[in-house]
């Protein structure tokens, strides 16, 4: 899978999937849309323009529109968990069915399209968006405030792992560090976002406010000396395309941290 474009109304996506024609005859039709289904929630469609299957295997490449109705909120949270485990690295099962209410227009081929059911699996992406961390801070800062919570502004090298370009516009979340929280983040770029052109690698000139824990100042010492690597789990508001995603739960290993100032 990958995703190309984002409107106001959907975030268009490219399928490849393999439709097999196990009759002896051929059929040639108009435009036929198909549900698109994870978890058994709707959470966009496919369009075949003038579709045609062929006896036996007919292997496609379609466009696919990711848009769970805005009103089902089951429908919203399964989007939303498929589209974590795409950006994750894991693997999601997702099902076409012909239970569009436009599957067709052609009247006696509807019954044949609605018992059409093909599983899609999709490959999460292999490419993380967070490169690398550097906390603007100073260790007279840190000895003076590290036991009351400490406020740094931290730097982050950033991968767009998408075709099209992604804006954040929210992060929310904490960063854990041998198991334990050693901060959380909160910054709101609406007025400003963060543009990640397709497939960039930047820094962009914002940066993520994190609060410090307390109790941090043995790891805050091995940061300054050598650097340490991290866990991250957040929520995210962003805008692919012209198209805004709510509440994307993202987390990510193994994030080089170091120190600036």
């Amino acid at each position: 899978m990958t995703v190309t474009a984002g409107t106001a109304e959907s975030m268009q996506l490219g399928l490849q999937l393999t439709i097999t024609n196990s009759s002896q005859i051929e059929i040639e039709m108009d435009t036929v849309r198909l549900l698109l289904l994870f978890e058994e929630c709707a959470i966009g469609h496919v369009v075949l323009p003038n579709f045609a299957l062929r006896i036996g295997n007919n292997d496609l490449e379609v466009d696919a529109f990711f848009a769970p109705d805005p009103t089902n909120e089951e429908h919203i949270a399964a989007g939303l968990r498929m589209l974590t485990q795409y950006l994750t690295g894991r693997v999601s099962h997702v099902r076409l069915s012909g239970f569009h209410p436009q599957v067709t227009s052609i009247a006696f081929m509807r019954p044949a399209l609605q018992a059409l059911h093909t599983q899609i699996p999709i490959m999460g992406i292999d490419r993380p968006m967070i490169l690398g961390s550097t906390m603007l801070l100073s260790m007279g800062s840190v000895l003076r405030n590290l036991r009351s919570g400490l406020t740094v502004q931290s730097r982050m090298k950033l991968q767009n792992p998408l075709d099209c370009e992604v804006r954040i516009l929210k992060l929310n979340g904490s960063v854990e560090y041998s198991g334990k929280t050693l901060s959380t983040m909160s910054s709101d770029f609406t007025t400003d976002p963060i543009m990640l052109p397709p497939r960039a690698i930047l820094e962009p000139k914002q940066m993520v406010t994190q609060v410090i824990a307390s109790f941090a100042s043995s790891t805050m010492q091995k940061l300054m000396s050598s650097g340490i690597s991290v866990s991250v789990d957040c929520v995210l508001h962003v805008q692919v395309g012209e198209y805004t995603i709510q509440d994307l739960i993202y987390s990510q290993d193994d994030i080089p941290v170091g120190m600036g100032t």
